[in-house]
This record gives structure tokens, sequence and C-alpha cells, in this order.
């Protein structure tokens, strides 16, 4: 809220180890996603913030089953649109919110080992997010999502790279 001059520590007051592992955030800062790489017992995955970083809670019901787990965050300029996607040593799969993170639903899990996701981009107003996800055997994929999270396929012969950014549009 003063334009990066002060950072506070939002981590939480336990003992699990964990890295995070990508940022996602609204046009007018209101609404925040933060995924997290490593976290103990795969019970909680990703941070969010409602009220431009004020406080800042774990998404409940977003979670794998594995001793690890890897997220990424979309979030769309007004924040309404919000996706999910995570993996771990056991399973993968992906979350949506269109009510400005107030609740979240699966929109798919797989159990297929080392999925991991990197850095997805959303464009303006939500219509179209993108997500890459690697795997150890070379199985990439990049799945890309429109019409507000009713469409969705990979684009495996588009999935190399750290991450993806779209344009305003999504074209």
């Amino acid at each position: 809220s003063n334009y990066g001059k002060l950072f506070t520590d939002i981590t939480p007051i336990d003992s699990t180890i964990y890295t995070w592992s990508c940022v996602a955030m609204s046009g007018n800062g209101q609404y925040m996603l933060a995924g997290v790489y490593y976290y103990s017992d795969g019970s909680n995955n990703v941070y969010q913030s409602r009220d431009y970083g004020k406080t800042w809670n774990w998404v409940p019901n977003i979670k794998t089953s594995g001793s690890y787990s890897i997220g990424s965050v979309t979030i769309s300029n007004d924040g309404v649109y919000q996706l999910i996607a995570l993996g771990d040593v056991q399973n993968w799969g992906f979350w949506k919110s269109s009510n400005s993170g107030l609740s979240f639903s699966v929109i798919f899990t797989n159990e297929s080992n080392n999925k991991r996701p990197k850095q997805g981009a959303s464009s303006y107003n939500g219509n179209y997010m993108a997500i890459p996800y690697n795997h150890d055997d070379a199985d990439d994929k990049l799945w890309v999502f429109s019409n507000y999270f009713i469409e969705y396929n990979d684009r495996s012969s588009a999935s190399k790279g750290v991450g993806v950014a779209l344009s305003a549009d999504g074209k």
C-alpha cells in the first residue's frame, strides 16, 4: 500500500518448510495469490489476500495428496477469475474461482507423477488463461483455458519454457 517502500512478512507461524513458487495480482492489487513450492504434508498450497495484502490466509481445499507440491496461480485484471494449478509426486490438477476467490472448485485432477506447473498468465478479462506443466519424462504440456474455464485443452506443441504471457485479448 506504500508503493513498495515497506514490506511485511506474511510467513505463517508454524514449523512447516516451504518456499514460494509464484505470485499473481489483480490490476488494482486488491486480489493476490501466492503459490508454495514445498509444504510438508500437502494440506495447503496457496496463500490468498482479498484486501490489498493486509491479511493473508490459506485457500481452503486446494491440495494434493503428496508430500510436496508446486503451485502456479493466475488472476484476471479485475480479480474475478482466478486459476490455481498444483503438482506433486502423486497427482496434479486445476482449481478455478469465478467469484474473486471467495470459493474455488476443482476443474480436474489427474493421478500422474511429477507434473510441475510453471508460471501462468491471464488475458485482461480472464476469458483466456494458460499454465504450462513440465514432467520428468519430457511430457510437457501447455494447458489453455478459454470461455471462462468452460473450455480447456493441452497444447503440447507449445509447451517448452518456464512460463507464459498472454496479451490483453488473449490472441
